[in-house]
């Protein structure tokens, strides 16, 4: 984008070679005058000076995979009170990576993106790899979104001989990569990856060799990932799910898959002949174990966090290397959407309410500050409650932020939701609602008595007046 801010003229005489080798290429660029795009709909990139936009109000539609970033002071800062529109927008109306600085960097383009960052990605880069290769120096330079994303990048198809999807197998087996048949493109190498770890590398034309007798009986994914030879190194890959049988070792469990709500309690139920130790993991963190052949694992459904994963089971014997694995889907879920409350808000006052020891009340503004509790009387070691209506604009899920130090409670809609007896530090609270009207109580006993408390679906704000409503 052309205009005359410092933001859009550091960059600007880069603008016409970048764009000529993307013609070149044929891909369409402009530099068209302003501070950002007007009603355009094909947007798969943008380069843009200026310490404010609105994106709501432009008409624009961005392309998925689109790379978008506006060279700015604090474009990286996402404070509340920040005086730039932070680079977080981009993300917000569709982009997939974006950049800014998170302390004043003055106009010096080497901490910047080069109009370059988009000739690097067009030519088949990921995100990642073309925004390092355009920053001469990223020193103050936050970058966000997905670092693998590359629309124009190339994936070689991977044919693996040697096993099928689903084969059970013992002992050493050999496995031998290759390319599709025709596929146009060099190979310079071919990777083997075992339970997320790099096992070996090969050329074309070699094979891989496997001793499954390492390893304990249960499924495991084979990747192989195929590195194209040139400049970019554009990867393909292909997954084999295999099972791995030397021994007559097999955990029994239960359930097979699980659905849980937030608020539950996940119960898995495990055993195996002869074993010592059956422990539960989820990506490698340790959730709990089992002493001897079988037992039951609880643990807080809170604590795989909203969504689809998967947990696994490792059982082995006396011997460490003998023993068995397993895979447990699961997914957690909102407990429950809390319904609107019925509330005539017509007398509502602005802010949150406030109540101290000896009944005193007091109106909080906002917490937007740490020491809005100090600043409002509140002691270390009294309890202090406060509460205020809101109003939700679409069912969702919905998520407070909480730093302390002591003892916390929060009710929705006069339903506890989270009861901490010992915080320390920050805590991510889902919660989800119905559109309408709800109220909000947190009760809380602190030690140190600054606090940090935000609130929101699409980003975080602090609790205020703008939003927050109260009845004397």
């Amino acid at each position: 984008m052309l205009n005359s801010d410092i933001r859009s003229k550091t960059r600007q005489p880069a603008f016409p070679s970048a764009i000529a080798v993307l013609k070149e290429m044929g891909i369409k660029a402009e530099m068209p005058e302003g501070t950002i795009p007007v009603r355009k709909k094909d947007i798969l990139g943008l380069m843009a000076g200026t310490a404010q936009f609105d994106w709501n109000n432009s008409q624009n539609s961005i392309i998925p995979g689109a790379i978008c970033e506006h060279f700015t002071s604090l474009g990286g800062v996402m404070k509340e009170t920040s005086s730039q529109t932070p680079m977080t927008e981009f993300l917000r109306y569709g982009a997939v990576a974006t950049s800014g600085t998170v302390v004043e960097p003055y106009a010096l383009a080497a901490k910047f993106p080069s109009p370059f960052l988009h000739v690097h990605y067009a030519r088949g880069c990921t995100a990642a790899e073309a925004f390092y290769q355009s920053v001469a120096a990223p020193f103050q330079l936050l970058l966000v979104g997905d670092p693998l994303c590359s629309p124009w990048g190339r994936k070689p198809a991977v044919l693996v001989k040697g096993v099928s999807p689903g084969q059970t197998v013992k002992g050493t087996i050999k496995l031998y990569p290759d390319a599709k048949k025709g596929y146009p493109h060099a190979i310079h190498n071919y990777q083997m990856f075992l339970a997320g770890k790099r096992y070996a590398v090969c050329r074309p034309g070699d094979s891989f060799s496997l001793d499954t007798t390492l390893l304990l009986d249960g499924e495991y994914k084979i990747v192989v990932v195929a590195t194209e030879d040139d400049p970019i190194q554009s990867q393909g890959r292909i997954t084999i799910p295999i099972f791995i049988k030397n021994g007559d070792y097999h955990i029994d469990f239960f359930p097979h898959s699980l659905l849980a709500g937030w608020n539950d309690t996940v119960s898995v139920r495990a055993s195996m002949k002869d074993a010592k130790e059956i422990v539960l993991l989820h990506n490698a963190r340790r959730l709990g174990s089992i002493q001897g052949e079988e037992g039951e694992i609880k643990i807080p459904a809170s604590l795989l966090g909203l969504g689809k994963g998967e947990l696994q089971l490792m059982a082995t014997k006396e011997n460490p290397k003998e023993g068995a694995i397993a895979f447990l889907p699961f997914e957690i879920i909102p407990s429950s959407y809390f319904a609107p409350i019925s509330e005539n808000m017509q007398f509502a006052e602005k802010g949150l309410k406030l109540s101290l020891p000896g009944g005193e009340t007091k109106v909080v503004s906002s917490t937007l500050s740490s020491d809005w509790l100090s600043n409002a009387g509140v002691n270390t070691g009294k309890i202090w409650q406060l509460e205020g209506y809101f109003d939700i604009k679409k069912r969702d899920i919905y998520q407070f932020q909480i730093f302390c130090s002591g003892e916390i409670e929060i009710r929705i809609n006069h339903q506890l939701v989270c009861q901490k007896k010992e915080c320390n530090g920050w805590m991510y609270i889902p919660v989800a609602m119905m559109q309408g009207i709800h109220h909000f109580q947190l009760t809380g006993k602190l030690k140190n008595i600054n606090m940090n408390l935000t609130f929101g679906n699409s980003g975080t704000y602090s609790l205020n007046k703008n939003f927050f409503y109260h009845f004397r």
